[in-house]
């Protein structure tokens, strides 16, 4: 009776490990080792369905809503992975279901779809039309710093149209490289510029993103402070970095396309400096 028990013991203990482990691996996966195949599948489509769901309620898109929805999701991955380790110890007391081919099929497409998800680059920016980046540089400096992270909604300008001061991610043509930059003047605008100040359509515009620059860094960059006049072209964006003296912006490559900004900027969600975390970015 002894060894029975033990037996029965190791096996309850060996089929909820599995059961855990398959569920780290994916959602759902877990329920299909136990056979319970539509659990399983209902399980595994319930995290793109909450992903896209929250996303549409506009959750990620402010800090708070974002606590939110990164709690309740290890919420409902913690009770789904539950789920599986309570049926997988109650199965393995009564008996040890061979698996049936389907649940090979399935389980093979579970992680096909997972694997092809890390691929292509959806998680960590797993939510549905918002995606997190990394500054890298300074150009953006006073407002975004170097090691600064923030979460961009790559679907705002699908419903809008750029307006000035927006801090956005744009493809820089030709390569496609991707920056953050701040959209200064707009479709139909005339833009110029020199070391004191910026004109949009003739009236000096107020720049309180700007950071501080010495006169001695202004005479070196004086060059490059002063520009235009450019008028804007139908259908594009004149960008320019808050960092003026260290950015390759408009000045260099000219006004961007629409279709080329990829989205706009909206807080930061970790920074080296503690008290910019939960932050808008004006």
């Amino acid at each position: 009776m002894d060894k029975d028990s033990d037996g029965r013991t190791f096996r309850v203990l060996e089929r909820r490990l599995l059961a855990l482990l398959l569920s780290f691996l994916s959602p759902g996966l877990g329920q299909v080792y136990n056979q319970q195949l539509l659990r399983g599948a209902l399980f595994y489509a319930l995290t793109p369905a909450y992903l896209e769901g929250s996303s549409l309620l506009g959750l990620p898109h402010t800090f708070r809503g974002m606590v939110v929805h990164v709690a309740v999701g290890l919420l409902l991955f913690v009770l789904i992975t539950i789920d599986a380790v309570r049926t997988a110890g109650r199965r393995a007391k009564t008996t040890i279901p061979s698996p049936h081919w389907q649940a090979y099929i399935l389980a093979v497409c579970m992680l096909f779809l997972t694997a092809a998800a890390f691929a292509g680059n959806v998680i960590p920016d797993h939510i549905p039309g918002v995606h997190e980046y990394e500054i890298i540089a300074d150009s953006m400096a006073p407002t975004l710093k170097k090691g600064d992270r923030v979460i961009v909604d790559m679907r705002y300008y699908n419903s809008h149209a750029p307006r000035r001061g927006d801090v956005v991610v744009i493809a820089v043509p030709p390569t496609g490289t991707l920056m953050v930059k701040r959209v200064v003047a707009v479709a139909g605008d005339v833009i110029k510029a020199d070391p004191r100040s910026t004109m949009i359509n003739g009236q000096t515009i107020p720049e309180p993103y700007l950071g501080s620059v010495s006169d001695e860094e202004k005479a070196h960059a004086e060059s490059s402070l002063t520009f235009g006049p450019v008028t804007v072209p139908a259908d594009q964006v004149f960008v320019l970095g808050d960092n003026r003296c260290h950015s390759l912006d408009s000045r260099y490559f000219g006004p961007i396309a629409i279709d080329q900004i990829k989205g706009k900027v909206l807080y930061f969600y970790w920074s080296p400096i503690r008290s910019r975390i939960g932050e808008e970015i004006q």
